[in-house]
């Protein structure tokens, strides 16, 4: 059974994701900031911030998982307007801090909110 490490569990995509990779037969850890909001479910939950390096790697390590799936995101368009440099750490810097093997599949979800949507459709090595 392959384990899935999903970070941002308690978001939008992060909640569906989980439930629907739970209902196939994944073996699934989830992490979000502060508690699960996931009421009903058979898989683990850890509190993980992306932005802290060193706890990343202690919950990869610990954990083990076959797949990353990044679903953490800083999304409301007027905090990340106020909280440019959080918003950077969150939605970019935090990349580095989960993608640190090369043995593993990483996979980075998001939302349209990542894109400005003016030059569309757009593909995995767009800037």
């Amino acid at each position: 059974m392959k384990k899935v490490l999903i970070t941002g569990g308690n978001g939008f995509l992060g909640k569906i994701l989980r439930q629907l990779l739970e209902s196939k037969g994944f073996c699934i850890i989830a992490s979000g900031l502060g508690k699960d909001r996931l009421k009903e479910h058979n898989h683990s939950y850890i509190e993980l911030d992306v932005t802290n390096k060193t706890r990343c790697l202690q919950v990869i390590q610990e954990n083990n998982p076959d797949v990353i799936v990044n679903a953490a995101a800083m999304t409301n368009v007027d905090s990340c307007e106020i909280k440019q440099k959080e918003c950077l750490q969150i939605n970019t810097d935090s990349i580095s801090n989960l993608n640190i093997s090369k043995n593993r599949h990483f996979i980075q979800i998001s939302t349209d909110f990542v894109f400005d949507g003016k030059n569309g459709p757009y593909l995995e090595n767009n800037k």
